[in-house]
């Protein structure tokens, strides 16, 4: 019993050594490796995400010819509702009635049978 316990202790300290070292170190951070690398990789991410973010905010042709754009998000929400508010609704396929159900027939009597003597 005080061996389970004293190991237990034992492996939680350890655990929790290794998890300050690893969080304390900064696990996330690349200055150690090149600082100058990280530094240009989060300009291109930046640059990359600005054109990414201009070009989903603007109208743009996909295909003038096929007439293809594209469009930011809210307007064509926008425009999808107008169109659909413009259309009145139509019925869909009539429902058909479900026939009368048969009346259940009537069930046989039996006269008990005379008890012989």
């Amino acid at each position: 019993m005080i061996v389970t316990v004293v190991g237990g202790l034992i492996m939680l300290t350890i655990f929790v050594t290794i998890g300050l070292l690893f969080i304390g170190r900064g696990a996330y951070s690349f200055q150690g490796v090149d600082g100058e690398r990280e530094v240009e990789r989060y300009k291109i991410l930046e640059d990359t995400k600005a054109e990414v973010n201009k070009a989903l905010s603007a109208p743009a042709w996909v295909n003038k010819d096929k007439g293809i754009v594209t469009l930011p998000e809210s307007k064509a929400v926008e425009l999808t509702e107008v169109a659909l508010k413009a259309k009145t609704p139509k019925p869909g396929s009539p429902i058909q009635a479900a026939p009368p159900a048969a009346a259940p027939a009537p069930a046989a009597t039996t006269a008990p049978a005379a008890a012989p003597k």
